[in-house]
């Protein structure tokens, strides 16, 4: 049966593997479509659903003796802030504030971080930007 399913193509197809396509029947319909790559990603599910999804894509592997793509899209760094008054903070252009690691004191420009001092933050958005001026 694997030689029914030889793909002479040069590009790759790559699908996700998540709530809507996880069940091992959607997995093979994918897979019958022309899905070459799966994707698993793993800023949402459970270890546990991606376990069974990769059991799944591993059989078929095997039973059409045809490698088939997994690829594990791991989440990257996150920038915590801890609670802020209001639930918000508004800034004006330009002003400094800092983050610190430890509860949030009677200074109004210092707010709670959960970061570490290694990390240099970027938060990607059109209408916002955070440069690290230092670390204490």
């Amino acid at each position: 049966m694997g030689d029914t399913l030889r793909r002479s193509r040069h590009a790759k197809i790559v699908a996700t593997a998540g709530p809507a396509s996880a069940e091992p029947e959607k997995i093979r319909a994918l897979y019958l479509s022309g899905v070459d790559i799966f994707r698993l990603n793993f800023s949402h599910g459970t270890h546990e659903d991606h376990a069974k999804s990769y059991v799944c894509i591993g059989e078929l592997d095997r039973e059409f003796g045809r490698p088939i793509g997994i690829l594990q899209d791991l989440q990257g760094l996150k920038l915590r802030i801890g609670s802020l008054e209001e639930g918000r903070l508004v800034l004006r252009a330009g002003e400094t504030v800092r983050f610190v690691m430890m509860e949030p004191t009677e200074q109004s420009n210092r707010y709670p971080c959960l970061i570490r001092r290694s990390l240099q933050p970027s938060i990607p958005d059109k209408n916002f930007s955070l440069t690290m001026a230092g670390c204490a």
